[in-house]
């Protein structure tokens, strides 16, 4: 969370520069779409690892929040969307017409595409996988797996068909609705004068594409942590003739990589959702030669 928190800051000063900020309710939403995420996961975070918050949780509640570990940041992420795309105030009208064609891709710039592409990439390879590694438990859900050592089998939760089917659709409909979200913000009036829109629906747009790349980065995250918590299983036997037999699970090398690929991720969810709050902060030279372009 620091970590992100650090990371956000560092990233909003660097890019701050040359931008309009966002006016009117469009700043507030742009604060609420970039907190209440962040709120979420910090929510999912402490619970589980504070003792006396644990003690306050009902059975039913650690369980729901177990259960629903994997999805909420990308509910999260439809949330804020939500905001992101809440129109700004009534337009005035426009003298002359518009000539040139406004896609959703318009005013998003290709990278932030590439990157969200990318991780939807990873993430349904890497939950096809362990859906396919993973077993049923006691009530038929596919959240176990297990391997033979001889006679004797030692098992685990894996991140199985059970946790990835929702977030798979969760993740598809973050992307039919965050490509539906840029449409609309392209092509919605706004109250500014002209000249100025182009600037305004750019940066609602690039907080558009960040929240999707966030919620995809943070539910990442999650999946990989869990994978690195199961490849620690391992199992032992003795046998006469060699001693005691230790065997890992086959994946067990990519521990390492597994734990800090998962840090990585939230952190930089994190970071990107503060930076979608961040773009509500005006930058003070920016914002004097915007008052003097519209006051002339």
């Amino acid at each position: 969370m620091i970590v992100g928190t650090l990371l956000g800051l560092v990233v909003w000063a660097a890019t701050r520069r040359g931008r309009d900020p966002l006016r009117g309710r469009l700043r507030w939403l742009a604060v609420a779409a970039g907190l209440l995420p962040v709120l979420v996961t910090v929510f999912y975070a402490v619970a589980g690892i504070i003792p006396a918050l644990l003690a306050a949780l009902t059975p039913d509640v650690f369980f729901m929040l177990w259960e629903t570990r994997f999805v909420a940041p990308l509910v999260a992420g439809l949330a804020s969307l939500a905001l992101l795309t809440v129109p700004g105030p009534a337009s005035s009208p426009i003298p002359f017409a518009a000539v040139a064609r406004r896609t959703a891709f318009t005013y998003v710039g290709k990278g932030w595409l590439v990157t969200a592409v990318a991780l939807i990439a990873v993430t349904v390879a890497l939950s096809v996988a362990a859906g396919m590694a993973s077993t049923v438990d006691e009530e038929g859900r596919y959240t176990m797996f297990s391997f033979n050592i001889g006679t004797f089998t030692v098992s685990t939760t894996i991140y199985g068909w059970h946790y990835s089917l929702p977030a798979l659709a969760l993740v598809l409909a973050l992307a039919g609705c965050g490509w539906a979200a840029l449409a609309f913000v392209a092509r919605s009036p706004l109250s500014e004068p002209w000249e100025h829109q182009a600037s305004t629906r750019r940066t609602r747009s690039r907080n558009i594409a960040v929240a999707i790349t966030a919620a995809l980065s943070l539910h990442l995250g999650l999946i990989l942590g869990s994978l690195a918590g199961t490849s620690t299983l391992q199992g032992g036997m003795p046998t006469d003739s060699a001693g005691d037999i230790t065997v890992q699970a086959p994946f067990a090398a990519l521990t390492p990589l597994l734990s800090a690929s998962s840090f990585v991720f939230a952190a930089v969810g994190i970071a990107l959702w503060l930076s979608v709050t961040l773009t509500a902060v005006p930058v003070p030279g920016r914002v004097r030669r915007t008052t003097s372009a519209l006051a002339s």
